[in-house]
């Protein structure tokens, strides 16, 4: 990455510049603007003399090396897929061994669709580990749905591009709701001596119900599933 280490001061007669680092006692330029793609890093000192008096400026360069995550991940935080429908869970995205931090994106996925951005504040110069994390409440049409979280490294317009990214493994949520019958709970029906009838009880819940069945004149009848018929 090219750097640009500017001493610019205005004076009359114009002055003259001399620069030095902490790791070399002087440097052979004499311009007031310093451009190099290698710059060690270190302190760089420019002076800027005239006859009136002179002027000083210092620059500390420190690198930075970008390094992708050796790993992402994506959990719930009470470490289970199984989630109870209109309960609000909490997703956790970890992200190991990444700098810098200031540069780093996380995007939350549901599906093909971004859901969520978590950006870092602060400044790192080894790798570190960091999380993020996302809220949901979800509901029975859920059921299924697959959530990853990507870690992205921007490092700026003379950066890598595309951006570098890291992405997890699809995590794919089981939502547990109560049952809902499909028909009326309540029906009367008319019938003639003879004819096959059919009671549906048949309800969509996760995990699928268990029925149970019981008459006016029977405590509990012995059967057990969604359909009942007879004639």
């Amino acid at each position: 990455m090219k750097m640009t280490l500017n001493c610019t001061v205005q004076g009359n007669p114009f002055p003259v510049y001399s620069w030095s680092t902490s790791h070399l006692q002087e440097m052979d330029w004499i311009q007031s603007v310093f451009t190099s793609s290698i710059l060690p890093p270190g302190t760089y000192s420019c002076t800027s003399a005239k006859y009136l008096g002179m002027e000083s400026k210092q620059f500390t360069i420190q690198h930075i090396s970008d390094k992708t995550p050796d790993s992402v991940s994506i959990s719930s935080e009470n470490h289970t897929s199984s989630l109870v429908e209109r309960r609000q869970h909490r997703l956790v995205c970890e992200v190991q061994n990444v700098a810098p931090i200031q540069n780093l994106m996380v995007k939350w996925y549901k599906g093909i669709e971004v859901v969520n951005i978590t950006l870092y504040s602060g400044e790192s110069k080894t790798p570190v580990n960091v999380s993020s994390t996302f809220l949901i409440t979800p509901n029975r049409t859920d059921d299924g749905t697959q959530y990853k979280c990507v870690a992205e490294l921007h490092l700026g317009p003379e950066g890598r591009q595309p951006p570098p990214a890291v992405e997890s493994e699809p995590f794919r949520v089981t939502v547990h709701y109560a049952p809902s019958l499909i028909s009326s709970s309540s029906e009367v029906m008319e019938v003639r001596k003879g004819e096959k009838v059919t009671l549906n009880c048949t309800a969509q819940g996760n995990p699928p119900p268990v029925y149970s069945w019981n008459t006016s004149h029977l405590q509990k009848m012995d059967w057990n599933k969604s359909v009942f018929t007879f004639s």
